[in-house]
């Protein structure tokens, strides 16, 4: 199956958290930074009943749509390493007509990762330190246009 996706970032924080910016797109063996919906900034979305919430304010719209291939390699590059303990997940969503026009609302999203805690030899949260966060897009995933989504909460 082929999964025709412009991808978007939708950055959830909590008030006082971290300040990364998800800025390129790895599908496959490639990676994209015009396929991103980039913030003008990095900072946290403190009004969480604000469609903001979804993703981040001020957004640089997506450039280039890209297919990827369910089974294949996706995920994002953060512009540094995460330095704030806390979990982080990836979400697909199936966009209601073109990914490339939705906002990202609705009910339509599904995990496909998540990186938690380890517990040995230390509790830590996994995303520590990371810059890249990749999966595989499940193969059940029929085609069509989606976005994918990395929320992230970082605890302070």
């Amino acid at each position: 199956m082929r999964a025709s996706t412009v991808l978007f970032l939708l950055l959830l924080l909590h008030a006082a958290s971290a300040h990364y910016i998800f800025e390129t797109l790895i599908f496959g063996e490639q990676t994209s930074t015009k396929a991103v919906r980039r913030p003008s900034d990095n900072g946290p979305v403190h009004n969480t009943s604000s469609p903001d919430i979804r993703c981040n304010v001020d957004l640089r719209a997506a450039t280039e749509t890209v297919t990827v291939d369910a089974g294949a390699k996706i995920g994002f590059k953060l512009d540094k390493d995460i330095y704030h303990q806390g979990p982080a997940s990836m979400y697909l969503g199936r966009a209601p007509g073109t990914a490339a026009a939705w906002d990202g609302s609705g009910k339509s999203w599904f995990k496909i990762a998540q990186w938690g805690a380890a517990f040995r030899p230390k509790f830590q949260f996994i995303p520590l330190n990371k810059r890249e966060f990749v999966t595989t897009i499940p193969k059940s995933v029929r085609s069509g246009e989606v976005g994918i989504v990395i929320p992230v909460g970082f605890l302070s």
